[in-house]
Formats: C-alpha cells, structure tokens, sequence
C-alpha cells in the first residue's frame, strides 16, 4: 500500500495551487443569450421608471427561496484530534423554507418562512409584501422555478390586477 504523510501532500497540492473544497451545483441549461436578453429586458424597465422607484411609488425586489435542511449543518470542523465531533438531530431531512426578497434600489432585505416552496406560498409572500408596503407598486424579479409562472399565479395576478393598464399594476 502507498502511504504518503498528510503535511507532504498538503504541500504538494499548495504548490500546485490546488486546495480541498466542496464542490458546487451549477446549470448545464443555463441559455447565456437569453440571460442577457432578460438583463437588458430588466435594465431598460428600471430606467423608464427610475423617477418612480427613486421615489418609493414602484418598487423593484430579486425574490428567491431557500431551503435550509438540518443535515446541512454536518460538514467539515475543526475538531480535537482522535476526538468525534457530533450533533444530535432527530431528522437531518428536516427544513425550513425562506422567502427572501431584496429590494434592488434601497438594498433592504426581507424574509418570511414558508412550509415550503410552491404556488400557496408564493402568493403568501406576495400578500405579505402588499401588506407591508401598501401605497406602492411591486415589481417581482425571480427564478424559472414552476411557480413563479404557474396558472394559479397569473390567475392570482390578474385578479389582483384587475385589469389595470400594466403601468398601474399592484404587482408584476
């Protein structure tokens, strides 16, 4: 069996630039054209309304949830040598779902917990929003998650609406 001695590979593997990390999800579907076709989409919609979201009467918020799983919080520590590092959990399947919106002009940030992440819920946090910030307009950029273009929500959104002319719409 080859055995090398950890300082030594750590060595090697700093010398060659290289460090131990956990690796991260990315999106093999990802349409770079049409990202930046949505860019220039949101771009040119916040400089023809500046005036009104510089003065709070529309405002403009990134959306996103999160899922915060228990086991999540198992991972690499700095621990005691020959000593176990444990923490007692009844189910690490367990989560908690956040809403979380920042609002792009202000940098404020809002959160609200959910059961989880689907139509109901998103037109919760809507409500919510409404509710806090009752004399303005909301502008909603978000994610291709299913809900956020589902049939419950546009019939939601068109009930809400109205049928206002868009530039009056509570929400879009």
């Amino acid at each position: 069996m080859f055995s090398i001695l950890q300082t030594s590979y750590t060595k090697l593997l700093e010398e060659a630039n290289l460090s131990y990390k956990k690796t991260h999800k990315e999106n093999s579907a990802k349409d770079e054209v049409k990202v930046e076709a949505k860019k220039k989409e949101i771009k040119d919609l916040i400089d023809k309304e500046r005036e009104q979201i510089e003065s709070g009467e529309v405002m403009y918020w990134m959306q996103d949830e999160s899922h915060q799983l228990w086991g999540d919080i198992c991972g690499y520590v700095w621990s005691k040598k020959g000593e176990r590092t444990s923490i007692k959990m009844s189910n690490y399947r367990t989560s908690q779902t956040w809403y979380g919106a920042v609002n792009i002009y202000t940098g404020e940030f809002i959160l609200d917990r959910a059961k989880k992440a689907d139509t109901k819920y998103t037109i919760d946090f809507i409500n919510w929003l409404i509710y806090r910030y009752k004399e303005a307009r909301h502008v909603i950029i978000w994610d291709g998650a299913s809900y956020h273009h589902s049939e419950g929500l546009r019939t939601y959104l068109e009930k809400l609406n109205g049928g206002l002319p868009e530039s009056e719409w509570k929400v879009r």
